[in-house]
C-alpha cells in the first residue's frame, strides 16, 4: 500500500510540472487582432476646410462575429453607399474584406469611386459627385489569416437635402413637361433645356465668395431657386439631358482663368462641349450663343482638369471634330430607327427593343411612325405591317 501511495504521489507531482493550456488561452489565441482606420475625402468646393478629429463606427466592437457578412468586391460596397447617398443618409456602414497589406485610404477611394461612377442614372454619376461635402470613412478592422475585414462607416455631407431633392424630382418632371419634347430630335431636346436655362438662370454673384453657403453649387439653386454658379448650371443640365436619354457629362478645370465647370453631351455619335453658365449672360445681350455645341478646338477659354484629358477619358467620350451643326445632319426618315438609310427587320427589332426599355441608342424623329405625336406599340404594328408588305403610311 506504501509503494502505492508513493507512485500515485509521484505521478502528482510530475503533472504539475507539465505546462497548462487553459482553454481561455487557446481561445484567445485565435481572436483577430483589432485596430481602427481613418480616412478623410474633401468637399471638392472646399477642399481646405479643417480635418475633423476622426469618427469611429457606433457598431464597432472588438467581436469579431465571423466572415460570411463582409464583401469582397469594392463595386459592391460601392453600391451600397450610392444608395444611401441618393436617400441622403448621413451615415452608411459597409462591410469589406481585402488582403492584409491593402491601404484603408485606397480601398475606401476606390468604394468612392464606384458609387460616383456615371451610369446613366440621371440621380446618380455626376449629379451625386458635385453635389456632395466632405466624407469622413472609419473602421474598426480585424486582422486574421491574412486578411483585413473592415466594418467601415462613412460619415456623409451634402450639399441638399432629401426634401429638397424630392422637390427637385417634381420640379424637373414639371419642366420637361413644358418644353413639350415628345417627338423631338435630341439636338431640339437640347436646344429647349439650353434655351430655358440661359432665359431663366442668373449667376448667384451675391453669394459667390460665401463659402458657407454651398446651395449655390446646386441643381436646385438653379431650377428651384434660379439662380446658381457655374457647377449649379451643369449639374442641373447633366440631370436634365440625362432625363430626356441623352448621355451629358460635367467637366470642371480652368475658366478664362478660374475654376469652372461645364458640360459635354452626346450628339450623333459624337460629344459637343456647351456652357450654359458662360452662354446666359451672352444670350440676354446678343440673342445668341457662343458656347453651345462646340469643338475642343472653338472652346475657347477652357482647360480641363487632367482626369478628363486621358485617353481613356477620350476613348469613352470622343469629342466632335467639327461644331455641331443641325442642318448638315445626314436626314433621317420615320421608321429607319437604327440609321442606316435602309428600313427593315433592323428597325422593327430596335423599336422592341426601345419600347422594351433597353438601353439602345434611337433618333426620336424617326420613331412616331403612324404620326399620331408618340410612340408606342401601335409604331411597332405599323412598321410590322409596312415591311410585311401590307398598304399602309409611314409617316
Amino acid at each position: 500500500m506504501n509503494t502505492l501511495k508513493k507512485l500515485i504521489c509521484a505521478m502528482l507531482i510530475f503533472g504539475l510540472l507539465l505546462p497548462v493550456t487553459p482553454i481561455q488561452a487557446l481561445e484567445l489565441e485565435k481572436l483577430p487582432e483589432f485596430g481602427r482606420e481613418y480616412a478623410v475625402f474633401a468637399d471638392p468646393m472646399n477642399p481646405d476646410q479643417p480635418v475633423p478629429a476622426p469618427q469611429w463606427p457606433q457598431t464597432a466592437s472588438p467581436l469579431f462575429t465571423g466572415t460570411d457578412s463582409y464583401l469582397t468586391d469594392p463595386a459592391e460596397a460601392g453600391a451600397i453607399l450610392r444608395s444611401a447617398m441618393k436617400a441622403r443618409q448621413s451615415q452608411v456602414t459597409v462591410k469589406i474584406q481585402a488582403s492584409a497589406d491593402t491601404e484603408f485610404k485606397a480601398l475606401t477611394a476606390e468604394i468612392l469611386a464606384a458609387a460616383l461612377a456615371h451610369t446613366g442614372n440621371p440621380t446618380e454619376g455626376d449629379y451625386l459627385a458635385r453635389q456632395r461635402g466632405m466624407i469622413q470613412s472609419s473602421a474598426t478592422v480585424y486582422a486574421i489569416g491574412g486578411v483585413n475585414y473592415y466594418e467601415t462607416t462613412f460619415h456623409l455631407e451634402y450639399y441638399t437635402t432629401a426634401a429638397q431633392e424630392a422637390e427637385m424630382d417634381t420640379a424637373v418632371a414639371a419642366l420637361l413637361a413644358i418644353l413639350d419634347l415628345e417627338g423631338k430630335s435630341d439636338y431640339e431636346k437640347v436646344s429647349k433645356v439650353y434655351r430655358w436655362m440661359c432665359e431663366n438662370i442668373k449667376y448667384d454673384n451675391d453669394n459667390l465668395y460665401d463659402d458657407s453657403y454651398t446651395l449655390k453649387y446646386t441643381g436646385y439653386a438653379a431650377l428651384i431657386n434660379h439662380t446658381a454658379v457655374c457647377q449649379g448650371y451643369a449639374v442641373l443640365l447633366y440631370r436634365l439631358c440625362l432625363e430626356m436619354g441623352i448621355d451629358c457629362r460635367i467637366i470642371t478645370g480652368d475658366g478664362n482663368g478660374g475654376g469652372h465647370a461645364w458640360n459635354i453631351v452626346k450628339l450623333g455619335g459624337k460629344y459637343y462641349n456647351l456652357d450654359a453658365t458662360w452662354d446666359a449672360s451672352y444670350y440676354m445681350v446678343r440673342g445668341e450663343y457662343n458656347y453651345f455645341l462646340r469643338t475642343d478646338d472653338t472652346f475657347g477659354d477652357h482647360t480641363r482638369d487632367v482626369e478628363f484629358t486621358t485617353d481613356e477619358f477620350h476613348a469613352a467620350y470622343p469629342m466632335g471634330t467639327e461644331d455641331y451643326d443641325p442642318d448638315a445632319q445626314p436626314q433621317r426618315t420615320a421608321g429607319d430607327i437604327n440609321g442606316d438609310g435602309t428600313l427593315d427587320n433592323k428597325d422593327l427589332t430596335r423599336l422592341f427593343q426601345y419600347l422594351s426599355d433597353w438601353d439602345v441608342e434611337v433618333s426620336a424623329d424617326t420613331l412616331d411612325i403612324n404620326g399620331d405625336g408618340s410612340v408606342n406599340n401601335k409604331d411597332l404594328t405599323r412598321l410590322f405591317q409596312y415591311l410585311s408588305g401590307w398598304d399602309v403610311e409611314i409617316h
